[in-house]
């Protein structure tokens, strides 16, 4: 292309509205045929991959947002499924069959145990707060 043809096609893009020559992302994404690990590269977000869907995308983005919580959680000392399992598996352990009674008499001579405990722990006094 010569000079003066850039010149006379630069005039005649310039004399189109802008909102004409505006592109949108998925365009653009086509037209310059970005992949996906590109467009990551280069944080080009805006622009959409040509390689993929829209629900494509929409499942990274879901998969990228959880990812981000879930290091947030770590993060903020959440402990994760296994973690907490391990801790609190009474019910896996099943301790009212080891006493001979049913789940819910377990629990209920638990609840009394642990509140009987707290009163006794409520009412006791130290020796020195005795004398005064």
């Amino acid at each position: 292309m010569g000079e003066d043809e850039a010149t006379q096609l630069l005039d005649e893009i310039k004399q189109i509205p802008t909102w004409q020559r505006w592109r949108t992302g998925k365009e653009l994404g086509k037209r310059l045929r970005l992949t996906n690990g590109e467009r990551q590269r280069m944080k080009l977000y805006s622009i959409w991959p040509y390689n993929m869907s829209a629900a494509d995308l929409r499942r990274q983005r879901s998969r990228k947002q959880r990812e981000r919580m879930r290091r947030l959680r770590e993060l903020r000392g959440a402990k994760s499924r296994e973690q907490w399992l391990a801790e609190n598996s009474k019910s896996r352990e099943k301790p009212w069959e080891k006493d001979g009674v049913s789940k819910r008499t377990w629990y209920y001579r638990r609840a009394k145990a642990l509140k009987d405990m707290d009163d006794w722990q409520r009412n006791a006094k130290l020796p020195d707060e005795r004398l005064h």
